[in-house]
């Protein structure tokens, strides 16, 4: 099983390296203006990498990894080490399984590649990776992972990673937003920081920057949707009034049955592959706090009760009260909460005692779980 699983994140991994274009573009060759050397040695990274992915049940990313690693450690041209450590990480960013191995990554990251760098246009998405680095670098952490190398017991103060972990999510993203000159990484960089900003006066101000100025990117269209701050759904407003009829019974449930605990509103389907993939999470959370005053509210887009009693038995049981709306995108209950045709799942919610919405996707910064904890435990 864990080779099958292995050779599943390696497929992955080599079809999302080759629907990338990394080639450089006149905007990068303009503003960086490479030798003539460096082009001739970036070109021949593109086709050497290309040749180890051509075939992708050929399992050779670890090959690619230590061909790049080389080109970093032995290369005199700082410009083809950049790019060697783009592609890099560009590669652990969608295989960090593979990271585990490569002990400085963390540290030689953040030291060659800075936000200001122009050649994260070419795959924007590893801010985030990036990120990972310059957490990993903190000496607090550097400390946790080293006592865990030594298999020594040491405890982790939760609250202190939180912290740095907002302080320092919030600096790097304004880093990348106010000095990197690519358009779409700026856009990139400015989601992360609606993502990460809880002051509603800040949030709005970045809110209009992206909507202003960056609304042509196609990335950007989910993230106005997400975050727009006359969102019918946002924290301290009022849950919206739903009626949904509880599969498999005659009842009916609404916010007035749930008052007086917190219970989690969570939209989904059966041919969600990202909402499945976090049924396991959500059963977690439900058995261990189900007795504590908090339930789940699963509301289904499917289009009939059998579907998801197939999933029921086959898949999760999901034991928790469950919905399914059965006019689809035109339900009452999809449209309550600010939806239409072009939304999807998965979306969540957190209802607390009061009928008041305290956390939604767009204020959601750590796993489901963590986030319900804080709440129960207050």
């Amino acid at each position: 099983m864990k080779k099958y699983i292995y050779f599943l994140l390696l497929l992955l991994t080599q079809v999302y390296a080759q629907e990338k274009n990394y080639s450089l573009t006149p905007e990068i060759i303009k503003s960086v203006n490479p030798s003539k050397s460096a082009i001739d040695k970036i070109s021949e990274i593109d086709s050497t990498i290309f040749q180890k992915q051509k075939d992708i049940f050929n399992k050779n990313i670890p090959d690619i990894l230590k061909y790049l690693r080389n080109i970093i450690n032995n290369d005199n041209e700082q410009f083809v080490k950049e790019y060697a450590y783009l592609r890099l990480i560009s590669t652990y960013s969608v295989a960090p399984h593979l990271a585990k191995d490569d002990t400085l990554i963390e540290e030689n990251c953040i030291k060659v590649l800075h936000p200001n760098n122009i050649l994260f246009s070419l795959d924007p998405d590893i801010i985030d990776f990036y990120l990972f680095c310059e957490m990993s670098s903190l000496p607090y952490v550097k400390e946790l992972k080293l006592s865990h190398d030594k298999s020594k017991n040491i405890k982790i103060d939760t609250l202190k990673i939180k912290n740095l972990s907002d302080s320092l999510s919030l600096k790097i993203y304004e880093e990348f937003y106010n000095n990197n000159q690519d358009r779409v990484v700026k856009a990139i960089a400015l989601i992360h920081i609606l993502r990460s900003i809880k002051n509603g006066e800040i949030k709005n101000k970045y809110y209009n920057i992206l909507k202003s100025d960056y609304s042509d990117i196609k990335e950007v269209g989910v993230a106005l949707k997400k975050y727009n701050p006359n969102s019918i759904v946002k924290v301290g407003n009022k849950v919206p009034y739903f009626r949904g009829k509880m599969l498999g019974t005659e009842s009916y449930i609404s916010p007035n049955e749930l008052r007086g605990k917190y219970y989690l509103i969570y939209f989904w389907a059966t041919w969600c592959n990202v909402c499945i993939k976090k049924m396991n999470e959500l059963e977690d959370i439900y058995d261990k706090y189900q007795d504590k005053n908090f339930t789940i509210v699963t509301i289904s887009l499917d289009q009939n009760d059998n579907v998801i009693e197939r999933f029921r038995k086959k898949e999760h049981q999901i034991p928790w009260l469950n919905i399914r709306l059965e006019n689809g995108i035109q339900d009452t209950i999809w449209k309550a909460f600010g939806n239409g045709a072009n939304d999807g799942v998965p979306q969540k919610y957190l209802i607390d005692p009061n009928g008041m919405v305290v956390e939604t996707d767009a204020s959601w910064i750590s796993g489901i779980g963590e986030t319900i904890e804080r709440y129960l435990h207050k």
